[in-house]
């Protein structure tokens, strides 16, 4: 683990508004992200990094979400690290992310939802009302630790409503069915140009707790 707290910065004067739109980003930066993607001529890591980063800025420049959104980023590599906890938007100071080494996937999600669990209980006390929890799962899907039952985990809180799961896939390949087993909800989604990125985005930032028009799930299954 990184030296980092854990579960972000608790002071109630860094809450920028009263609801909260907590998001974990859980980020592969393991060796097998140094290949090359098949619909384009970056690597994983490059894509990785370069996507992210356009979230963020995106984001940050969006008058609703940065003011609503709680990030935190969670990357698994070798070892799981927590790059930043629970924290505004605007205090995200993202660099870009190397990879190497096994794939700890599993491990990673429960960190991300220990995470969200204890973030959760901090709204509470604070009597702040707050968006479903989301987690975005980007990875090629090559897990090499004993991951089924942090997605059994997961899956469970998802069919709880508890937290909101999104696997996104980076490359192609025959390991989409491990993203599969960490959301009972969503096919995992390839994302393969800056235009559905874009359109990810303007999904999200109009994002509601209203399961049935949320424009970000309609986007992510296809239904627009």
């Amino acid at each position: 683990m990184s030296g980092i707290d854990l579960f972000g910065d608790f002071k109630p004067i860094n809450i920028n508004s009263s609801m909260k739109f907590p998001l974990v980003l859980v980020l592969d930066v393991s060796g097998s992200m140094t290949q090359r993607t098949p619909y384009g001529r970056k690597t994983k890591i490059a894509e990785l990094n370069e996507k992210v980063k356009m979230l963020i800025d995106y984001v940050k420049a969006d008058p609703k979400a940065s003011k609503i959104t709680d990030m935190a980023i969670v990357t698994f590599g070798g070892e799981v690290q927590v790059q930043s906890g629970f924290s505004d938007v605007s205090n995200i100071n993202f660099k870009p992310l190397r990879a190497y080494s096994s794939t700890p996937m599993g491990s990673a999600i429960n960190v991300a939802l220990d995470m969200v669990k204890s973030r959760k209980k901090f709204y509470l006390e604070q009597g702040m009302e707050f968006y479903r929890p989301r987690i975005f799962l980007m990875s090629d899907g090559a897990a090499t630790d004993a991951y089924t039952a942090a997605a059994k985990r997961c899956s469970d809180m998802v069919n709880a409503r508890e937290v909101k799961m999104y696997p996104i896939w980076i490359g192609e390949g025959e390991y989409d069915y491990i993203l599969k087993e960490f959301s009972p909800e969503l096919e995992p989604k390839t994302i393969k140009s800056d235009q559905m990125y874009f359109e990810m985005f303007r999904s999200l930032s109009g994002s509601t707790s209203n399961p049935d028009d949320d424009p970000f799930d309609r986007w992510f299954k296809d239904e627009f």
